[in-house]
């Protein structure tokens, strides 16, 4: 089974939000990063 979701780092050095989209594989609890962005929804 996965489980996948958002979560949000606030850079110190660039004053920037990124965003980080993983999944989570619930029977080993190992994680995958699936993708990194300052803009979640395409802008």
């Amino acid at each position: 089974m996965l489980a996948v979701d958002f979560f949000h780092v606030d850079c110190a050095m660039t004053l920037r939000r990124l965003f980080y989209f993983f999944a989570l594989k619930v029977g080993s609890r190992t994680v995958h990063a699936l993708g990194v962005t300052a803009h979640p929804c395409g802008l």
